[in-house]
């Protein structure tokens, strides 16, 4: 199971800690998601302490507020301090080579290179994420959010695997038992009067074997000739950061295909059992890794998006 490791200095950052733990928790799982790895127990070399705990770690999140390097009684701070836990978490993760997301609160912006020991440099390279703790909280937090589902599932058991409006962002809504009838949803933009008209309702199958034999929801698949150029995505661009959703939103085309993907994925949702939700989000995982891979190439993202929605088409 993947971890999601947490290091903060608690005379920093710790209310703002807690808040964002709390999300993460209801969102991941309270067995993915760990904090306080900076806790010693007596008798116990820390620095191997630290280091089993992040061995099982699949990526770490460096809470820093305006305290974080951490002022000392001279003009030395904490940071310089070779036995700082804080200092040794990060050098470990940095050792290792595993994903940090620095999480920059209550106003701090990213240290300069001058400001970190030697050891600790390269996490001025680091992209952050910042996170306020007033009316923009739950804004920043599904910005981060977005980008940890790239790297951990959601809880299955806790949670349903369902695309919905903001691309990238999985619905934590309680899975609902398939309909007796199941109406496509409207994509959330319509960009254009050029648009092909909605996608017709499917009906569901009559029995259980029934549901898993493939049905075409869109007919026919868009020729790339007929993809209008003037659409919007089915998530807000606005709080889209990773380069390939830019460029989905940049073009017209790729964003009317973002919209159909959308609309054949909740289709195909609503027909499948808890556990074949649990695939189909393992398997649209995998494809958002594929699509990052095309970085800013439009021609390769939009062969992604064709060949995706395809699949889903005949999935079974």
């Amino acid at each position: 199971m993947a971890k999601i490791a947490i290091s903060y200095r608690r005379s920093d950052s710790q209310d703002i800690t807690g808040r964002i733990f709390d999300r993460l928790v209801h969102r991941y799982g309270k067995n993915t998601v760990f904090r306080d790895i900076d806790s010693i127990h007596p008798g116990i070399d820390f620095r191997r302490q630290i280091a089993d705990a992040l061995r099982t770690t699949d990526v770490l999140l460096v809470v820093a507020g305006p305290g974080w390097l951490g002022q000392g009684n001279g003009p030395a701070t904490r940071m310089e301090n070779e036995a700082d836990p804080v200092r040794i978490e990060v050098e470990t993760a940095l050792k290792r080579d595993i994903p940090i997301i620095p999480i920059l609160v209550n106003g701090m912006s990213m240290p300069q290179i001058g400001e970190l020991p030697s050891s600790l440099k390269d996490l001025a390279y680091r992209h952050a994420v910042t996170v306020d703790g007033g009316r923009d909280f739950d804004h920043h937090i599904d910005g981060l959010i977005r980008a940890l589902d790239r790297i951990v599932a959601p809880q299955a058991s806790d949670t349903a695997p369902a695309r919905d409006g903001d691309r990238g962002r999985q619905s934590t809504t309680a899975v609902q038992p398939p309909a007796a009838q199941v109406t496509t949803p409207v994509p959330v933009a319509q960009p254009s009067a050029s648009l092909p008209p909605p996608v017709a309702t499917a009906q569901a199958p009559a029995t259980a074997s029934a549901a898993m034999a493939p049905a075409p929801l869109i007919q026919p698949q868009p020729r790339v000739a007929d993809i209008p150029i003037a659409a919007t995505p089915a998530f807000d661009c606005s709080k889209s950061h990773a380069v390939d959703e830019l460029a989905v939103c940049r073009s017209g085309q790729l964003s009317y295909l973002d919209q159909q993907l959308n609309v054949v994925f909740n289709a195909l949702r609503n027909r499948l059992s808890k556990d074949q939700q649990a695939t189909l989000w393992a398997q649209e995982q995998e494809w958002l890794k594929q699509r990052a891979a095309c970085i800013s190439d439009e021609a390769r993202i939009r062969e992604a998006y064709l060949s995706r929605i395809a699949q889903l088409q005949s999935w079974h």
